[in-house]
């Protein structure tokens, strides 16, 4: 296993530490200890350039990194994963069902279901809404409107001459 502690110095000659055990993957920072105020500062990945050794560090600096690390370390790193994991989740992808019922839910409609088309005609067309293309021959329909249903989860039931259906 190789150095996982580096030592550096920012633009204002202000000294750190760089520690990979203490970084986490869905963050945007970089976590770097302040020798000069005891503490983890972030810094924005992007805004560091170089990591390299500072001279000016000497065996004090690591010994008070390592004594705040071992008091301190793990109760920080999981207090920091706790405010990144939560906001970095990718968003479950809603299905078309879902989107339709929420949909629904906005313009105060009652959601009915959804069924494979019912006309005797091949119907294509565009969504009023979004203006994806529609087809009856793949697409399912709304049971309260018989519109085609498009994959935004808007039908018929949004539009005003519909409004006063599925109340």
């Amino acid at each position: 296993m190789g150095t996982r502690i580096f030592f550096g110095y920012d633009a204002e000659g202000k000294s750190f530490v760089y520690d990979l055990d203490m970084q986490l993957e869905q963050s945007p920072n970089l976590f770097l200890w302040n020798f000069q105020k005891e503490v983890m500062v972030k810094c924005n990945r992007s805004e560091i350039i170089e990591i390299c050794d500072d001279p000016r560090v000497t065996d004090t600096h690591i010994d008070a990194y390592k004594e705040w690390k071992a008091r301190f370390g793990n109760d920080w790193l999981e207090k920091e994963k706790s405010f990144y994991v939560g906001r970095h989740q990718p968003k479950k992808e809603l299905t078309l069902e879902e989107r339709h019922k929420k949909n629904l839910e906005k313009l105060g409609k009652i959601y009915k279901g959804v069924r494979i088309g019912q006309t005797r005609y091949h119907r294509i067309t565009r969504c009023y809404s979004c203006k994806n293309p529609l087809d009856n021959s793949v697409d399912v329909e709304c049971v309260a409107c018989g519109w085609i249903l498009c994959l935004c989860g808007a039908c018929g039931c949004g539009l005003s001459f519909h409004r006063g259906l599925n109340t």
